[in-house]
Formats: C-alpha cells, structure tokens, sequence
C-alpha cells in the first residue's frame, strides 16, 4: 500500500492524505478528537465518509485496488449545524449526488481532489458550513484565551465533542502508541 501526507497552509486542515490499496487488509485507527473527510474510490464508483471525534481504536477494512484520500481537520474546526457529539466514535456514508458530488446535511458540495483540498475546504468556510472556534483554538496552543475555565471548558465540549479531559487522554494515548511504534520502551511511551 502506497502512502502520502502532506501538510496544509490551511489553518483549518491538520494535514491531506492518499493511498492506494494493492492488498486488501485492515489498519486500526487511532483515538482522536478531529474531523475527518474520506474519499474513497473502487471500480469507478466513489464513497465519502465523514468520522468524527473517536475515544477507541477502531478497525477500517480497506479492499485491494481502492483509492483513498482525505482531510484532517484541526481539532478546532467544526462543521456548521452538525455537533461533533452527536458523531462521537461514528463514521457514516454521506449520500452521493450523482457521480461527482455528495451531499453534507442540506448542502450539495463537489468531490475535491487530493491537490484541491485547501480551495475546498476555503470554499466550505466562505459557504459557512465549516467553522472554527479561535477561543479554543488559541487554548489548544496553551494560550489564555478571554473566558473563565468553565466557559473554556464549555466551548471546547461544544466544539470538539469531547471534554478537555477526554482530548488530554486522546493525546496522551496517540502519544504513547507513536512512541511504542518508534521503538520505545512502555516506560518511555508511558511518560
């Protein structure tokens, strides 16, 4: 299997992803407090799926011949009348509009390519679908931002889907499996 990141200049992208499957199998993705957008192509037939925050590992199968792209959203964006908690630990099939369009709550939006993948996602903020919250944003860089800690600790459940504790565990866990897949001893990835 062929694989490729990149990152963004987006300040709403995390980083964009390809691959292409020669051997059908499975990979277990990680727990994480973010959006994410697939593209997925078999047999000239094309699938979007969007997942949200994941507090557990979970399995994806992925099928010999498949192509897949997609966007990591930062853990600060959110899409616009769609809360991230009600996609919590949830990946779902967004319909197609016909070959090359899909459809995101009432909105029809144009499948993007690999390379597009900043004009689109600048084309859903202008069309205000996608958001972001600069509060909790700036808190996520450990910056003070302008509230008190229950109003911070309210706007990031809101925005993110999970509670800061939850997104600390999240980190900590993606930490540690990065560190036991360099090498590490589980003391190290403990710590």
């Amino acid at each position: 299997t062929m694989h490729e990141e990149r990152s963004s200049s987006s300040p709403h992208i995390q980083f964009v992803w390809r691959s292409h499957v020669e051997e059908s199998g499975s990979f277990i993705d990680l727990a994480h407090d973010f959006w994410v957008l697939v593209f997925r192509t078999l047999h000239d037939e094309t699938e979007v799926r969007l997942t949200g925050p994941v507090t557990e590992s979970l399995p994806i199968s992925y099928e010999a011949g498949q192509v897949n792209w997609g966007i990591v959203f930062k853990a600060h964006v959110f899409i616009r009348d769609l809360p991230k908690k009600d996609m919590l630990n949830k990946s779902t099939t967004l319909p197609m509009v016909g070959k090359k369009s899909f459809q995101l709550g009432r909105h029809v939006i144009q499948i993007p390519t690999f390379d597009t993948a900043e004009e689109f996602v600048d084309g859903l903020v202008q069309r205000g679908i996608l958001n972001a919250n600069i509060e909790i944003a700036e808190a996520l860089q450990e910056a003070a931002p302008p509230m008190s800690v229950r109003t911070l600790q309210r706007h990031h459940k809101r925005t993110i889907g999970l509670t800061q504790s939850q997104s600390q565990q999240v980190a900590r866990a993606r930490r540690a499996f990065m560190l036991l897949q360099e090498g590490k001893s589980i003391v190290d990835a403990a710590f």
